[in-house]
């Protein structure tokens, strides 16, 4: 892979938004500061977007993001011993809780599976796909050319996770 932002994934599931907040607190850092310290390339947009979409979904009642809102960030300049104490007594979570591109792969891999059951017909495998018959479910809409990007999306995240596993080896 030549450059780090040549795949990316479509979702960012992989993130725990909550562990986030809780480490940019616990380290006195804002999002964008986390989020470069921690390596993860998404945008402060994105992670707003699913921060409203985990409040939304607790119906308004998420403790974490509610006291970053408006206990961490009102005071973050100056910051009174009283909420360093309640900081340090969130619990650690994992920011990156799986590999980014694992719920990708898993897609793209029943997608090959598709077009490999239907010969290695592309425009077979397309048609499969969009009338809900697959593994894959109910997903609609997909062209033979769509399709054909996704198996050359495949081969290069599986290149980078090669890679990726080629460099732990010789970490050890």
């Amino acid at each position: 892979m030549e450059r780090p932002n040549e795949i990316r994934p479509k979702q960012y599931t992989h993130i725990d938004y909550e562990g986030l907040l809780i480490y940019a607190m616990k380290n006195r850092r804002s999002i964008e500061e986390s989020l470069k310290e921690l390596d993860i390339d998404i945008a402060r947009s994105t992670v707003g977007r699913n921060l409203k979409k985990l409040k939304n979904e607790s119906k308004g009642t998420n403790q974490v993001i509610e006291f970053y809102r408006d206990l961490y960030v009102p005071n973050m300049q100056t910051m009174p011993e009283w909420l360093k104490a309640m900081i340090e007594k969130l619990p650690d979570k994992d920011v990156i809780i799986k590999d980014k591109f694992e719920d990708l792969h898993q897609i793209l891999l029943q997608m090959k599976q598709v077009v490999d059951e239907s010969g290695g017909n592309i425009s077979e495998a397309a048609r499969r796909i969009n009338e809900g018959s697959t593994s894959l479910g109910n997903i609609k809409n997909i062209t033979p050319q769509g399709l054909r990007k996704d198996m050359l999306r495949l081969q290069q995240i599986e290149k980078a996770i090669a890679k990726k596993d080629e460099i732990e080896t010789e970490r050890e």
